[in-house]
């Protein structure tokens, strides 16, 4: 069901992911949906520092395949969807996500 964040309207309709974990409810906003290469592995990095965080979150913002105006920062908490895509061969599809509740 991820891929059909490819579609803009569908995004535009389903803007949130709710995730349940331990028996707590939590509701994160999607702020962007991109498509890496294979061998494109920056969105597994795990540690950064304050100056690393706010470059992570610009490029995932920047390179979303469409605009969500959905603004994410240094003290925001993170969550990335990821599944297999072929459009190109072998790439990801990432959806990523700021908690709000």
């Amino acid at each position: 069901d991820l891929e059909k964040y490819l579609n803009e309207s569908f995004y535009k309709q389903n803007k949130y992911v709710e995730l349940t974990l331990n028996d707590e409810k939590s509701t994160w906003e999607i702020f962007s949906v991109m498509i890496l290469e294979k061998n494109d592995n920056r969105h597994m990095k795990i540690t950064f520092n304050d100056s690393e965080w706010i470059k992570h979150l610009d490029w995932m913002k920047n390179n979303s395949i469409y605009n969500t105006d959905v603004e994410a920062s240094l003290n925001d908490r993170i969550i990335t969807l990821q599944t297999c895509y072929y459009e190109p061969d072998d790439s990801y599809l990432i959806i990523n996500a700021k908690k709000i509740k």
